[in-house]
């Protein structure tokens, strides 16, 4: 782990704060925001499988077969569904 000082960090009630904390931290409050039920866990594996699947799409014109998977995250994240069990 890096050492965290005046380069990377603040000093906050006598410890230092990194700045990659208080970015997530940041991020949580967006989140929250935006998907007040949501298990927070989940928000960025949503964003990111969201993220590739466009990449994909923009680099081979063809489409991932993860759009059920994305779904069911989105409902997960939106409305609290829980997620099944792989195979079921």
């Amino acid at each position: 782990m890096q050492q965290l000082g005046p380069d990377n960090a603040i000093w906050d009630d006598g410890e230092w704060i990194s700045w990659d904390e208080i970015n997530e931290q940041i991020q949580y409050k967006e989140w929250r925001a935006k998907y007040p039920n949501a298990d927070l866990s989940l928000v960025s594996i949503f964003e990111d499988l969201i993220c590739t699947a466009e990449q994909y799409y923009m680099h081979t014109g063809k489409h991932l077969q993860v759009y059920g998977d994305i779904g069911e995250l989105y409902g997960a994240i939106t409305h609290g569904i829980k997620l099944h069990r792989n195979y079921a």
